[in-house]
């Protein structure tokens, strides 16, 4: 059995479909981490952490990773913010029930409660 120079070509035709192979799984492995960072998403890292891992899943989350590079998060109020905007928006209902001399289909909460009788 001798080697002739189809079977060199043969063998150069494979290293090249295979290097072509791993820079193709490479980028598109990088690609929804890479687009995050750009665009300073916050969860970049977790982006690209679930890009990767979706390659040794057969790409099942890397539509989701890709997709979720593009979105952007909606910054979140702390509970204490929440809590004082409900408190504050309670306490402007009161306020105009009693002025108006409404009455309120249900009981307001307790601090709006406190802070309307606190007003008369």
């Amino acid at each position: 059995m001798t080697i002739d120079i189809f079977d060199i070509i043969t063998f150069a035709v494979f290293g090249v479909l295979l290097t072509a192979g791993v820079v193709i799984v490479v980028t598109l492995g990088s690609l929804p981490g890479w687009i995050a960072t750009k665009r300073g998403h916050p969860q970049a890292k977790a982006i690209n952490a679930a890009a990767w891992i979706s390659l040794f899943s057969l790409g099942a989350l890397w539509p989701i990773a890709f997709v979720w590079a593009f979105t952007q998060p909606q910054p979140s109020s702390s509970t204490a913010e929440g809590a004082w905007r409900v408190a504050r928006l309670s306490c402007c209902t009161v306020i105009w029930a009693w002025t108006t001399n409404t009455r309120l289909k249900s009981r307001p909460p307790a601090l709006a409660w406190t802070i309307s009788s606190s007003l008369s």
